[in-house]
């Protein structure tokens, strides 16, 4: 069983094109397979299918909340501190230079 879920999460990996082990989403396929496991999923293929159609409902909804929240502050007091902030940040990549 357990080789079976390795197999999985590699094939997942490779599919979706994750390399990095540091990448919290390698994390989030690791956390699929194992749940849609416990469910009982035992076909290879079928979890596969599972865990990447899983993968794709969170990424969708992540995204959506980000939007959401992007346009939350840009409607807010504070995207417009935010803006503000960014706009009187100082230059960094000026040179003083004395005439």
């Amino acid at each position: 069983m357990i080789t079976m879920m390795r197999d999985v999460f590699e094939d997942a990996l490779r599919t979706l094109g994750l390399v990095d082990r540091q990448d919290p989403l390698t994390a989030m396929i690791a956390r699929e397979v194992i749940e849609l496991a416990q469910d009982g999923e035992r076909d290879p293929d079928r979890l596969k299918q599972l865990t990447l159609e899983a993968f794709d409902r969170k990424t969708q909804l992540v995204a959506v909340c980000f939007i959401a929240r992007c346009i939350f502050f840009a409607d807010t007091d504070l995207g417009a501190i935010g803006s503000s902030v960014i706009a009187n940040r100082p230059n960094q990549n000026k040179s003083s230079t004395a005439t």
